[in-house]
C-alpha cells in the first residue's frame, strides 16, 4: 500500500503530538526535556517517544556540542528513541540531513 515504513498510528490517520523547545545555550532544554521526557513514561504506559536534537557546529572547529544525552537520565529505555544531529553549518538552524 505504499506505508510501509509508516508507523501504525500514522496509518490508521491519528495524530502524532509534536513538541518543540527552543532557548539559548543554558537556558534548560535539555533538563526540560529530561523531566517532560520522564513525566510522559511514568503517566502513560503505551507511550513512545522520540527526541531529534539539533546542536550547532562549532564556529572554528566544526564540531557540534551534542552534550544533551549527557543530561537526560529518562532516555534509558526503549521507549525513547534520541538522534542527535549537528547543523555543520554555525548559520544554519536545522541540518541538511533533515529533509521536508
Amino acid at each position: 500500500d505504499g506505508h510501509g515504513n509508516m508507523i501504525p498510528a500514522q496509518k490508521n490517520g491519528k495524530p502524532i503530538p509534536l513538541i518543540g523547545i527552543t532557548g539559548t545555550g543554558g537556558a534548560g532544554k535539555s533538563s526540560l526535556t529530561d523531566e517532560l521526557i520522564r513525566r510522559f513514561l511514568t503517566e502513560f504506559e503505551e507511550v513512545n517517544i522520540a527526541v531529534i536534537s539539533i546542536d550547532p557546529s562549532k564556529i572554528r572547529t566544526g564540531g557540534a556540542l551534542l552534550g544533551d544525552r549527557i543530561r537526560m537520565n529518562s532516555i534509558d529505555t526503549d521507549r525513547v528513541y534520541m538522534r542527535s544531529l549537528a547543523t555543520r553549518a554555525s548559520n544554519r538552524t536545522t541540518s541538511e540531513a533533515i529533509k521536508g
